[in-house]
């Protein structure tokens, strides 16, 4: 029933009703109707859809949404590997390749994949008997030429592993085994240029979309920022982050302040850069919008493990960032 009823007036009135105990992804009927000792005059009849609880992409990867405010998002990072259309999205080898010479690159990158494509030849030194060493030890040796060496050395530092000299193989293969055990494609999801993120074939489920600068400041204005920070770079607010961000430190390091309040489960992905590095897993992510600074920048939005706030920035678009979808309404 309408909360505002009954109506005592000659000429046009409002009426409101908030309904409850809706079923997700479900179509609904409603209209008004006017009623007085004359009789009844019922007004146009209206449908709306409920939205669903879970949306599959076209590789059946399954996700959550999450309404906040008058907007729905995904509740996991994208890791879709195709297009809607069935292509895949592109890949590139080795991982930390870079991509500075390319003019519009459209690739999608996995932190995981690139630790177990390190940990390929690590595991041959190992298998050989030259674990125990490091990897200038096994060049004095002669076990290793100093290029492939330099190389590894270089692997390490691009995937953010500590490939110190003091380090024995087995160590460093270790590090890396266990940064690759602790990433969950679900729920870090996979990393994708801006060429990839916003390509005509589209990386979001039917129905989804990548947000706008636009809708996320809407976001962050739901959340309490206020209209004249939303517009400014660098970090900005106070605990509109928190809300977003996962609680506890199953993915995120000390600290975090995070409260998940809203459901949006923000989990810290990292970074794929284009000169093929590899930053920040477990301490911050970073997603796409489909809205360009200018020729070269788009703008992006982060979460850190030391700040509530949220951060816009400005970045190339040859770098793989994390994607979030809206539903496209």
């Amino acid at each position: 029933d309408a909360v505002d009823s009954p109506v005592s007036a000659s000429g046009s009135g409002s009426v409101s009703a908030t309904p409850a105990g809706l079923a997700p992804n479900t179509s609904y009927h409603y209209r008004v109707v006017a009623s007085n000792t004359q009789g009844e005059v019922y007004g146009n009849d209206i449908s709306f859809t409920t939205v669903a609880e879970s949306v599959s992409d076209i590789d059946g990867n399954v996700y959550q949404t999450v309404t906040i405010g008058n907007q729905v998002w995904l509740a996991q990072n994208l890791r879709v590997r195709r297009y809607q259309n069935g292509d895949f999205v592109g890949t590139i080898t080795p991982y930390i390749t870079d991509l500075s010479g390319e003019v519009a690159p459209k690739y999608q990158f996995s932190y995981k994949d690139a630790l177990l494509e390190f940990s390929a030849p690590i595991q041959l030194i190992i298998n050989s008997g030259g674990g125990g060493y490091t990897f200038q030890q096994l060049v004095d040796m002669g076990g290793l030429s100093q290029i492939n060496a330099n190389t590894l050395i270089s692997y390490t530092a691009m995937v953010g592993i500590d490939g110190g000299s003091v380090k024995t193989v087995q160590q460093i293969s270790d590090e890396c085994s266990a940064m690759a055990d602790s990433y969950e494609i679900n729920p870090y999801g996979l990393y994708y240029t801006w060429y990839a993120a916003t390509d005509n074939r589209k990386l979001c489920p039917a129905g989804w979309r990548i947000p706008t600068d636009s809708e996320v400041k809407n976001l962050e204005i739901y959340l309490g920022m206020s209209p004249a920070e939303v517009d400014l770079t660098g970090y900005r607010g106070t605990v509109e982050g928190d809300q977003l961000k996962e609680a506890g430190t199953a993915h995120w390091i000390n600290p975090n302040s995070g409260t998940n309040s809203t459901g949006f489960t923000a989990v810290p992905s990292g970074i794929s850069y284009y000169d093929g590095s590899y930053a920040s897993f477990r301490d911050a992510i970073y997603w796409w919008t489909e809205s360009e600074k200018d020729g070269e920048l788009v703008w992006t939005r982060g979460l850190t493990s030391g700040s509530g706030e949220m951060v816009r920035y400005a970045v190339g678009k040859k770098n793989a960032y994390s994607v979030r979808c809206i539903i496209d309404r």
